[in-house]
């Protein structure tokens, strides 16, 4: 039967001590510590650059590691090359979680809070968009070139239509508007499967602001995002270490590791 705690008898020393009472509470003592300890080991780290970071040597992708280490057995949080565990294994070292990611926010921060960089931004982004569709924009000059071609042919024939109707006339402009259908019809499809996004300086400065507002808020979940928002990737070599950001795959920054 259940008995409350003012219906228990106890008898102090009513069993012979297996410990002293001194050990017994030193044991104690150190079972709270170990609790503490798994506890703390248990717990969840968060890595704001989390698939963003990539292993300049090997190529390989940078993720999260905790372990403890020397006589103290301190705590500490990095990312580490997923190429140091491979057979062949990648000599780049670790490089601690707060050093990176105070590096990529300041730098980021730095440009969120300076509205004089957005006309260089603003002309360095479509300088980027310029040089990754190159292959696109020929192709699309080439049509409209021809398109302007064809429709000059167009017009030539039927001003000599308008002189001296004749059936050959007649059946060339025919032929030269069908042409032109199917070009305008090549030309509409490319357009639209264009991967080319022109923005400018208002646009730019309207995102920028928005980010800072995010980034003044400083909670979790906003600063999260801006990462997934801006940062294209970070590079991670022996001596250094290059932020490249979304906005502009030709701005990075560069800075030698401490």
């Amino acid at each position: 039967l259940y008995k409350t705690e003012d219906e228990m008898v106890r008898i102090e020393g009513g069993m012979p001590q297996i410990i002293s009472e001194e050990d017994y509470r030193l044991a104690l003592k150190k079972m709270e510590s170990r609790k503490k300890i798994r506890a703390c080991n248990n717990a969840k780290e968060v890595y704001l650059l989390s698939r963003k970071v990539i292993c300049g040597e090997c190529g390989r992708v940078y993720t999260g590691n905790r372990k403890n280490s020397g006589r103290k057995k301190t705590l500490h949080v990095t990312y580490a090359c997923t190429g140091r565990k491979s057979r062949n294994g990648c000599e780049n070292k670790e490089i601690r979680r707060e050093y990176l990611e105070t590096f990529v926010m300041e730098k980021l921060a730095g440009y969120m809070f300076d509205e004089t960089l957005i006309p260089n931004i603003c002309a360095a982004y479509d300088e980027y968009q310029m040089s990754k569709n190159a292959g696109h924009i020929k192709t699309k000059a080439n049509y409209e070139k021809k398109i302007k071609e064809v429709t000059k042919s167009i017009d030539n024939i039927v001003e000599m239509i308008m002189a001296s109707p004749s059936p050959a006339l007649a059946k060339k402009l025919s032929e030269l508007e069908q042409e032109k259908e199917r070009l305008n019809e090549s030309y509409q499809e490319l357009c639209k499967n264009a991967n080319i996004k022109q923005i400018n300086e208002e646009e730019i400065t309207k995102m920028f602001r928005l980010a800072r507002n995010q980034l003044e808020v400083g909670t979790l979940k906003m600063t999260k995002l801006l990462v997934e928002t801006f940062i294209d990737k970070v590079i991670v070599y022996k001596d250094r270490v290059e932020a490249v950001f979304n906005f502009c795959k030709d701005i990075s920054i560069t800075q030698e590791i401490e």
